[in-house]
């Protein structure tokens, strides 16, 4: 061959590989769409996996510095990410009961033990030193085997006996005798002179009794003296108040002085119950008195006996604003607020409002949430005097108040400083020990608060406020079981702070995950206080936690409609609205919450989500933006909608800020999210529009005389006609071959009116005589009725699946346009899944025959209809995706 001929060979084969590269370029086009569309469709909630956009819009390019096979768009989830649990319960430093004679009392017969009244414990180390054969064991005149005189004594050891037990001096052996009188009515002798005493010695050191009672006359008497024991010292003091009309006060006055010694003397209350009902005897109009007796009946415990005197008093017509004000404290720490508000407008007609009245006006406006109002009016309180009984505890409830407000204010020094004060007058003050508990947890110095909680029940063990927030702090410190057992206590020992305490620990139980015990406690407490703001709270958050929606949404509007809104509360609305696919709604409590707690991370957080989730890219990312710089977790939704705006890079960074900073399931999110787009980038896809008249180059149509016609016409095909004559294992429609060991995803958007369509993918191979079969197939399809099935054939023969319904369409959406797809999750094992507008739909399946497969497959697109019935279907969009 000459040189010429070499050279216009050389031309020729130049030319015509570059008309071959034009025309390639021309009908194999891709490019990254700015936005995507993804179809609307009624399908449940799509798994944490990468999404496939359906591309609607590919424009076609010119320009040759643009690769033809540029990385596929590719979307993350719509569903929002999975959030951070709202915080625990507050630490609440009120008392379970507003009524103030019953704050911050301390039970100390706990651990500072009282005077013995009469009942001596005798052990097995105690022995009587004394014989049957000893005539003086038998009671006898001369049995003083154990008698110890007080001479004999030392100086501190002489009074205890005395404190313990009665004692008498008798002229026949000039000694003090230690025993019991058993006389009836033993403090009457000293005015019964002629009556002889019956005396049962005893020994000093056992309490034991020496022998048999004896009599001894009064003539042989030279003193005796009952035992110094509280008791005995009241009943004296009030027989001699005599019986008369001035002795009402003085009975009063006794009473109080009892009082003041109960928290030593547990039975202190009953003698001044006892005192207080017979001034009443006396004067059956007297407030004071009246006061005195609901007092004494609150602090035993007796609300029934409480309000049963003041229901007395109103019989009687007695006017007094203190006793209203006590009577209004008792209905509101029954949550009976509207007859609290009833008492108090009675209490300040009467005229002068007293310090009572202030507080509880100031609790009641402490309970609607006007903190304000309520602490210029225990300021007011303050400044006045208090009425007798227990003024001075009344006196450190407006203490108690004025550090509780505030801590709700964020003002941690002043609350301390209240504490600090109620402890240095009283330190073993059980209100001022959790008030201080409170402002050391509200630090972060949790075992601080624990130590000063476990002060509060060395003083109190009884206390269900302190159990209860002991509990809490347990539970902080990762103590479950501690605090579940602290909680079960507390609900044993007070029944009036169950409520609450049923629902902390239905809290323990949810996070322990045990769901069903924390609803029947979050029932628990709403059967003890019915529309229960807290506890319905908690209750709807379960349930929209387990996907009761509906349940969850009018458990937690009746929550507001009762309690009023709340952060919190409007942003579990918000989130039950997103499960119910409302995005708008959403966004309104989310905003709603942010208006309550304005710049708060986690609400601005749940906006932008809902903004992501309605497809409002631009408004999720001003919110997702600011509450990044409190929460990382935030930057795993930003590179959300950063992605979906077409910014790989910088949703990167996002994502890679995430997986670093945060913790739990958006770190988790993020890095999964990371390397699923540095994965995507590495791969290729062909995206085919049709645009042509004419088949592209691949393609073949596959129609036959008596099936459905394939033409093209703006850019689509259509599948139309009757089934006149149907063939086996042939389907009108397009085919190509798909290279098997690049193969990553197929999908085709088609849309239809009669027939049935899909897509399927065959692996076809020889087998013996009877040729070229489908040795593996994997088909998804829309059927007539809008219902997507899968099917699967492996091994020549076996069927995987078989028509499998995977989910079900209308036949709008059908008419519009479904985007079906297959996916190969894992070469090596041979696993696909199906998808439905780009998200996975059933369970992945595996195929033994396309384990580490590198042969060619058939993609075959195609629709379809029972004979003699007609097909109308229109392909849109086919897309390939490779990877390297």
């Amino acid at each position: 061959m000459s040189s010429r001929e070499k050279m216009l060979f050389a031309v020729t084969a130049v030319v015509v590989a570059g008309l071959t590269w034009l025309d390639v370029s021309d009908r194999y086009t891709s490019q990254r769409t700015p936005r995507a569309q993804p179809l609307d469709e009624p399908l449940p909630a799509p798994t944490a996996l990468v999404r496939y956009g359906s591309p609607l819009e590919v424009t076609r390019t010119d320009d040759r510095g643009v690769s033809t096979f540029s990385p596929p768009r590719e979307l993350l989830p719509l569903d929002p990410l999975e959030l951070p649990e709202p915080p625990i319960p507050a630490i609440d430093v009120r008392g379970p009961a507003l009524v103030p004679s019953l704050m911050g009392v301390a039970a100390r017969s706990e651990r500072i033990p009282s005077r013995a009244l009469g009942t001596l414990v005798v052990t097995d180390d105690d022995a009587v030193e004394t014989s049957l054969d000893d005539d003086t064991a038998l009671g006898g005149e001369d049995a003083t085997t154990e008698d110890v005189s007080a001479d004999e004594l030392e100086l501190d050891e002489a009074p205890l006996y005395e404190d313990r037990f009665d004692w008498i001096a008798r002229f026949s052996t000039g000694r003090r005798v230690y025993g019991r009188l058993l006389n009836d009515d033993p403090h009457g002798l000293r005015r019964r002179i002629a009556e002889a005493l019956v005396f049962q010695q005893v020994s000093v050191r056992s309490g034991r009794p020496l022998g048999a009672p004896y009599t001894v006359e009064r003539d042989d008497v030279i003193e005796f003296e009952l035992a110094r024991t509280f008791e005995n010292e009241a009943i004296y003091r009030s027989r001699d108040l005599g019986t008369g009309p001035g002795s009402g006060a003085s009975r009063r006055t006794l009473a109080l002085d009892l009082l003041d010694s109960h928290p030593e003397e547990p039975q202190a209350l009953d003698f001044a119950a006892r005192e207080a009902e017979r001034a009443l005897e006396v004067d059956p109009d007297s407030a004071p008195s009246y006061r005195l007796l609901a007092t004494i009946r609150a602090l035993q415990h007796d609300i029934e006996g409480e309000l049963a005197v003041y229901a007395q008093a109103a019989e009687r017509g007695v006017r007094s604003a203190v006793l209203l004000a006590d009577h209004g404290a008792r209905m509101l720490a029954l949550g009976l607020n509207q007859r609290a508000e009833e008492l108090l407008v009675r209490a300040e007609a009467i005229g002068r409002s007293p310090a009572e009245v202030s507080m509880l006006r100031g609790r009641l406006a402490e309970h609607d949430g006007r903190l304000d109002d309520a602490f210029a009016l225990y300021r007011t309180a303050e400044s006045s005097s208090f009425s007798e009984p227990r003024a001075r505890e009344r006196r450190r409830d407006v203490q108690r108040a004025l550090g509780r407000i505030h801590l709700a204010r964020g003002r941690l020094n002043e609350a301390q400083r209240e504490a600090g004060r109620l402890l240095l007058d009283d330190p073993d003050d059980v209100g001022a020990l959790l008030l201080q508990g409170a402002v050391d947890a509200a630090k972060g110095d949790i075992d601080a608060a624990a130590t000063r909680f476990g002060a509060a029940l060395a003083v109190d063990p009884n206390s269900s406020q302190a159990l209860i927030n002991a509990a809490i702090i347990a539970w902080r410190q990762r103590d479950g079981s501690g605090a579940q057992r602290l909680l079960e206590r507390a609900i044993d020992v007070d029944p009036l702070s169950a409520a609450r305490a049923h629902r902390t620990l239905g809290v323990v139980f949810e996070d322990l995950g045990e769901r069903e015990a924390a609803r029947e406690q979050y029932i628990e407490a709403l059967r003890l206080e019915p529309g229960e703001p807290r506890a319905l709270y908690r209750l709807g958050r379960l349930q929209r936690t387990e996907g009761d929606v509906e349940a969850a949404v009018g458990t937690l509007r009746t929550s507001l409609a009762l309690g009023g809104p709340e952060p919190l509360l409007m942003a579990e609305l918000g989130l039950a609205s997103l499960a119910r696919s409302k995005p708008d709604d959403a966004r309104r409590y989310f905003r709603e919450a942010l208006r309550l707690e304005p710049d708060a991370p986690v609400f601005e957080w749940l906006l932008g989500l809902a903004a992501l989730r309605e497809g409002d890219l631009m408004s999720a990312v001003e919110p997702l933006a600011s509450a990044a710089n409190g929460r990382p977790g935030a930057h795993a939704a930003l590179g959300v909608a950063r992605y979906r705006q077409g910014d790989a890079a910088t949703a990167l960074d996002h994502f890679d800020e995430a997986a670093k900073v945060a913790s739990g399931s958006h770190a988790t999110f993020a890095s999964t999210q990371a390397e699923r787009i540095r994965t995507n980038q590495s791969k290729r896809q062909w995206l085919d529009r049709f645009r042509r008249t004419s088949l592209q180059r691949g393609w073949t149509q596959h129609q036959w005389e008596g099936s459905p016609r394939v033409w093209f016409v703006a850019g689509e095909v259509h599948i139309e006609g009757r089934v006149d004559s149907a063939r086996e294992d042939e389907l009108p429609g397009l085919s190509r071959v798909v290279e098997g060991g690049s193969f990553d995803t197929v999908g085709v958007e088609m849309s239809a009116r009669e027939g049935r369509f899909g897509v399927s993918l065959t692996y076809r191979q020889v087998k013996g005589a009877l040729g070229r079969l489908p040795k593996a197939r994997l088909s998804v399809f829309v059927d007539e009725q809008g219902v997507v099935r899968a099917r699967v054939l492996d091994q020549f023969d076996t069927i995987v699946l078989d028509g499998v319904e995977l989910a079900t369409l209308d036949a709008e959406t059908v008419a519009a346009g479904v985007a079906l797809g297959i996916r190969r999750v894992d070469r090596v094992t041979g696993t696909f899944e199906f998808l439905l507008g780009g998200r996975p739909i059933g369970e992945p399946v595996q195929v033994k025959s396309l384990r580490n497969f590198k042969n060619p497959l058939d993609l075959e697109i195609f629709a379809e209809a029972a004979p003699q019935r007609d097909v109308d279907a229109t392909l849109t969009l086919s897309r390939v995706v490779q990877t390297p």
